[in-house]
């Protein structure tokens, strides 16, 4: 794995402390980093290369035509026969407040303003500081819990032992990455990755019986990820440049 030059890693070092500008996410950033963590990839599918995600998993042969496992994200509406068997579904449930992790007046950066001017003051025992004149500043992002649910289908049993096994290869994917205590890993609008810590619960069984010979082999993970949320703009700061302040009563 080749070794970034140091410039970029003091770059990115400099965004982790809040000395540069962070990127930012939002809900649709956490949809996809579930997509990602599952090992979805994407690839370009039949004459019209139309683009999806795809997981390579062992054991677990993919529909015909199909590069992979399909990876999609569903409404609670959708049909999985619209979608190609073995299956995983990723479906975001609900976005819940977590003030219990919220930290007002926290800071994600303060950076000087575009086009502000250098400036040096002169503080006590002539220590000399350099800043800016002005800056701006984001406040961190309010944390949310934000819950889905995984589906994970595979092919109609039948009378025949060996499709439910292979489901359970691919049900046994799934919850290797998503175990009791996982990260969730998402990218920001800068390139970033970023992780998120996650938690599993119970694996349920969602089979859809349509006679006894025949059933729709399917489970449910639910999961719930610790999240933040870029909700706020940014604050424009003009800095104090000396100790006298030159003070002008409101007339009302």
């Amino acid at each position: 794995m080749p070794v970034p030059p140091d410039s970029v890693v003091q770059s990115y070092r400099d965004r982790e402390r809040g000395l540069a500008r962070n990127g930012e996410v939002g809900i649709r950033d956490f949809d996809l980093g579930m997509v990602l963590t599952l090992g979805g990839v994407i690839h370009k599918v039949g004459p019209d290369e139309i683009p999806g995600y795809y997981a390579d998993v062992p054991g677990v042969e993919p529909a015909p035509g199909l590069p992979g496992v399909q990876i999609v994200f569903g409404n609670p509406d959708d049909a999985f026969s619209n979608y190609l068997l073995p299956l995983i579904v990723v479906t975001r449930n609900d976005v819940s407040p977590a003030m219990s992790r919220w930290h007002p007046g926290s800071i994600k950066y303060r950076v000087p303003k575009p086009g502000a001017q250098p400036i040096q003051v002169t503080g006590p025992g002539g220590v000399v500081r350099t800043g800016y004149r002005n800056m701006v500043q984001q406040e961190c992002p309010i944390p949310y819990d934000i819950s889905y649910t995984l589906t994970v289908s595979h092919e109609r049993r039948g009378l025949k032992s060996r499709e439910r096994e292979t489901g359970l290869k691919l049900l046994h994917y799934v919850m290797r990455i998503c175990q009791p205590y996982f990260a969730v890993v998402v990218i920001d609008s800068i390139e970033d990755q970023r992780i998120y810590f996650a938690t599993a619960e119970a694996v349920m069984s969602a089979d859809e019986l349509v006679d006894v010979a025949d059933r729709l082999i399917s489970w449910t993970i639910g999961v719930t990820v610790e999240a933040h949320i870029d909700l706020l703009d940014e604050d424009d700061l003009t800095m104090v440049t000396g100790r006298r302040f030159t003070y002008t009563p409101k007339v009302p």
